[in-house]
């Protein structure tokens, strides 16, 4: 049997400020912790619906 090899995760960059769709392409370690920086408000995610409404007007 062959040793399996852990695979490193790639760190995350710096961002003060994530887009929802850039959270959708991190795997879910990554995840997790984008998510729960956010939930301990030391992160911000971007309103998308609030972009879409200055757009219009």
């Amino acid at each position: 049997m062959s040793k399996s090899k852990k695979k490193e995760i790639e760190p995350i960059s710096q961002k003060l400020c994530w887009h929802p769709y850039k959270l959708q392409k991190l795997n879910l370690q990554q995840f997790i912790k984008v998510v729960n920086k956010i939930l301990n408000e030391e992160l911000e995610i971007l309103d998308i619906r609030e972009e879409k409404s200055k757009r219009e007007e």
